[in-house]
């Protein structure tokens, strides 16, 4: 990703969206998204310069869409997504001092496309498929 104030993803696939994207700025408190809906859940945000910790936990029942372009954010970041059908991570991070878990535990199809860059942390990509 270039330039762009947010990634951006799109899954036509299932019956059932869940699509994040978020913009915050400057946010000094924990944020939490846990969307359990079945139909759709269009959560649209862009984070910037957020020292504290960002869980984002979407429990679709078919598609889990999670958008996030990162900018120095020196805290833990943890995509949870346990879905039935497909689960697509793309994310562009650039700076991010912290350590970043991935856990995708999805049934179908797990496609995990990331461009990272100048990460001086742990980084843990943990993807059980059963296909």
């Amino acid at each position: 990703f270039g330039g762009l104030p947010s990634a951006m993803m799109m899954d036509s696939r299932g019956k059932d969206d869940v699509q994040m994207m978020s913009q915050f700025g400057g946010l000094p408190s924990a944020m939490m998204m846990d969307s359990q809906q079945k139909d759709d859940a269009q959560m649209m945000s862009q984070f910037g310069g957020i020292p504290n910790a960002m869980t984002m936990d979407s429990r679709g029942k078919d598609d889990a869409q999670l958008m996030s372009q990162f900018g120095g954010i020196p805290n833990v970041i943890m995509l949870d997504s346990r879905v039935k059908d497909g689960v697509q991570m793309m994310s562009g991070f650039a700076g991010i001092p912290s350590a970043m878990m991935m856990d995708s535990r999805v049934k179908d199809d797990a496609q995990m496309m990331s461009q990272f860059g100048d990460i001086p942390s742990a980084m843990m990509m943990d993807s059980r498929v059963t296909n």
